[in-house]
């Protein structure tokens, strides 16, 4: 049991490892959220080298893409993880989900417009 333990001299000991596990989903949008940041990233530094991005556009980029990826990731696992026990469904269901956030997030107008759309056909 010690091997799970930092001890120190005086006798105080920590956990090697903390206590707390971050839910899947959570997970899913950190990582989500670091590849989409990293790839944007990437893509603005180029862009602005080239002098064909302002530096706060740049910025503004990597955030848009760092929160959609991530937000698209985590509705991903959730919505995979209701199916946890249907691979293909869960697959189909991760897949779906994942599109739509991204969608939703990256086509806001056109979102705008099927919902004023909709409302005004329901009236």
């Amino acid at each position: 049991m010690s091997q799970y333990y930092y001890n120190y001299p005086n006798g105080y000991r920590l956990p090697a490892y903390p206590n707390y596990a971050a839910s899947p989903v959570a997970n899913a949008f950190k990582t989500g959220a670091m590849i989409g940041a990293t790839g944007a990233t990437a893509i603005n530094l180029y862009q602005w080298s080239k002098g064909q991005v302002e530096p706060q556009e740049a910025v503004k980029s990597v955030l848009r893409a760092g929160v959609t990826t991530g937000l698209a990731a985590g509705a991903a696992k959730a919505a995979g993880t209701l199916f946890k026990e249907q691979p293909v469904l869960s697959t189909l269901a991760s897949f779906a989900a994942g599109t739509a956030v991204a969608y939703a997030l990256t086509q806001p107008e056109e979102i705008t417009k099927l919902i004023k759309t909709d409302a005004q056909e329901d009236a």
